[in-house]
């Protein structure tokens, strides 16, 4: 690919790619085809005795509480297309497929057999897969619950049922045909979100319909753990116990993320809501959580590392960036000022006010889907070759721009981001002041161009979907006939194929030249956890099934 991205640069295409291929593309020719091995069937009471990655023999039992800022408020895995549902509902609910850290695709719910030609999928129930109810899941339940997803998630309308030309279930085979070939398709299937497709009972989704589920008893699904309604609050409080019908999966090996056999380990599991970061610091070295995600690990080495609290990084799902709005009114509609303003920020100073130490300087793309999208050579294009505040490029395009002065108006949450980049922007005569909002506000100014904004700087995980999904990153205020033609044809063809790099390259070339975003860098997670608390898990993905306790009996509650 000539002038690919480049590890360091303001990577427009690069963040792209990392959101959108993620989660939506798998290693080698997943998208085309893949049979999955058979799943070998575990036992109700399954312990792992070898895992590589822990010296101690794991035990089973005991109680993990852990925190988040904010919860969706309901009990139904499609409430909320976010990280608020998935927080919890991956506990309890589990799509058909999953794909695990290796980038393949394995059974879940489902075994499955996917044609050459990605016009035609084979689902069968894994043997021994029940609801948490003890009720066995048929294919009828598959299919009610992937319609019924459809009535939340657009995309499983678009990319999934628009596409069906016919279905059918026979020997206990639901076998869909599909009018066209469409990358996003068998993502539907796999994603790692269970927003996109849970599997409930058939009674449940005839219950309520397009309606959110309210009733906690309703909260029925396959997953390790089952909610124990008389402790749960929608969007406070969401309490799990073992889900003693659970039959793991042994296809995938141990250590491989989602995919990785749910071991159950723990008796239960707690997820609270605290919007207070010093309070969940305070309430875990208290006893009161077990397991937090936080920015600041200058506390956890200051004071809980001597305490005896334990720490894991892991890649994280989303970043920090900014956008533009390419409005035709806005200032910032000119091409060369969106590159004056890419050439004068420092990314590095930037993203250290995002996420302290939790960043790499340089961009890598955590996708698994062929080294032909890693894109790690530097662009030419000079406004991005440095990583650094480069105020003579900067000058060069402001002069080329048609910028009189105006006063850019930049929104974000992060005071310290504001005041960094404001500074950035006067050291080349760019007027910019900061307009603060909240997250959801702040969402719905970014869906408006019509509104009154030029920039905004926010994080947002890694939840767009290769392609056509790809212009949310964006939310769609650059608009570019060819590049929204690339978007369709990129919908077309296999991931990896040479058509489908020959059409992502051309894209990437496209949004390097016009710059509708940039991004300031990888970011990771950090978990702070209890003494004694092993948190078995892999990627940025939230879920705690398979962590453990060294001392159950002392976590109990």
């Amino acid at each position: 690919m000539k002038n690919m991205i480049r590890k360091g640069a303001v990577v427009f295409m690069s963040f792209v790619l990392l959101c959108s291929l993620f989660a939506g593309c798998g290693g080698g020719d997943d998208s085309t085809g893949k049979t999955s091995d058979a799943a070998e069937t575990g036992t109700l009471d399954p312990v792992s005795t070898d895992n590589a990655d822990i010296s101690v023999q794991p035990q089973r039992g005991g109680i993990v509480t852990y925190s988040w800022y904010e919860l969706s408020p309901t009990f139904d895995p499609y409430g909320q297309a976010s990280w608020t549902t998935y927080m919890w509902a991956n506990n309890a609910f589990e799509n058909c497929l999953v794909r695990g850290d290796d980038g393949e695709v394995y059974p879940l719910v489902c075994e499955y057999e996917f044609a050459d030609d990605g016009l035609s999928l084979k689902l069968w129930v894994r043997d021994g897969v029940c609801f948490s109810d003890g009720t066995p899941v048929t294919l009828d339940d598959v299919v009610a619950s992937l319609k019924r997803a459809a009535s939340f998630t657009p995309r499983v309308q678009t990319v999934l049922w628009d596409l069906v030309s016919d279905y059918e279930i026979r020997d206990n085979v639901l076998t869909f045909n599909f009018s066209q070939y469409n990358v996003g398709t068998f993502d539907i299937f796999c994603n790692s979100r269970p927003c996109y497709g849970a599997i409930m009972p058939k009674s449940v989704c005839e219950k309520y319909g397009d309606k959110l589920i309210d009733d906690p008893g309703d909260c029925i699904g396959t997953g390790p753990y089952k909610l124990v309604p008389e402790e749960s609050r929608a969007g406070v409080r969401y309490e799990f116990t073992r889900n003693d019908y659970y039959v793991p999966c042994e296809a995938s090996p141990d250590g491989n993320g989602l995919a990785s056999p749910r071991r159950q380990y723990l008796d239960g599991l707690v997820c609270i809501v605290n919007n207070d970061s010093s309070s969940q610091l305070m309430s875990l070295m208290n006893g009161e959580l077990d397991s937090l995600a936080q920015t600041d690990t200058k506390a956890y080495e200051t004071n809980l590392k001597a305490m005896g609290f334990g720490a894991d990084t892991y890649p994280s799902d989303g970043v920090y960036y900014l956008f533009f709005n390419c409005s035709e009114k806005r200032a910032v509609a000119d091409i060369n000022l969106r590159r004056a303003i890419a050439a004068v920020i420092d990314y590095d100073e930037l993203q250290y006010a995002c996420r302290g130490d939790l960043y790499d300087a340089g961009i890598t793309s955590p996708v698994n889907c062929g080294e032909a999208y890693d894109t790690d050579v530097f662009t030419t294009k000079e406004w991005n070759s440095v990583r650094q505040s480069n105020i003579d490029v900067a000058k060069k395009y402001l002069a080329k721009s048609n910028y009189k002065g105006e006063t850019l108006i930049m929104i974000t949450d992060n005071s310290a981001v504001a005041a960094i980049f404001i500074e950035d922007l006067q050291a080349v005569g760019i007027n910019c002041e900061r307009q603060s909002m909240n997250n959801n506000t702040m969402i719905a100014y970014a869906n408006d161009g019509s509104l009154d904004w030029d920039m905004i700087i926010r994080s947002n995980p890694c939840s767009i979907y290769f392609p056509t999904e790809m212009s949310n990153t964006f939310y769609n205020n650059w608009h570019n006939e060819r590049g929204e033609e690339l978007l369709a044809l990129l919908d077309t063809v296999p991931v990896g194929s040479a058509e489908s790099v020959g059409y992502w390259s051309e894209l990437a070339d496209l949004m390097a030249e016009e710059v509708p975003f940039v991004i300031f860098g990888d970011t990771k997670d950090f978990y702070i956890h209890a003494p004694g608390l092993h948190t078995n898990r892999q990627g940025g993905w939230r879920y705690w099934f398979n962590d453990w306790w060294e001392d159950p009996s002392a976590h109990t509650k």
